[in-house]
């Protein structure tokens, strides 16, 4: 759940976050990105308690991974 604070494309992107089967607690997510001679490089930003920060990483790692595959690979056609 959450509601978007920021949205200027293509650059950033800003918004709330709460995972009720988790937390009661509502996180701030920034994410920019800057161009790169190619492609670009993507800065995700969430503030989180130092006991969450290894599972938030990779959570949002598992979620980047699967946005890198779905625009790396070849749509089906």
């Amino acid at each position: 759940m959450g509601r978007y604070l920021a949205i200027a494309p293509p650059r950033r992107l800003a918004f709330t976050l709460q995972v009720p089967r988790y937390s009661d607690d509502v996180g701030r997510v920034t994410i920019t990105t800057e161009p790169l001679d190619s492609g670009c490089r993507l800065t995700l930003v969430q503030p989180t308690d130092p006991g969450w920060a290894d599972s938030t990483r990779a959570g949002w790692a598992g979620i980047l991974a699967g946005l890198a595959r779905s625009l790396t690979t070849p749509a089906a056609g």
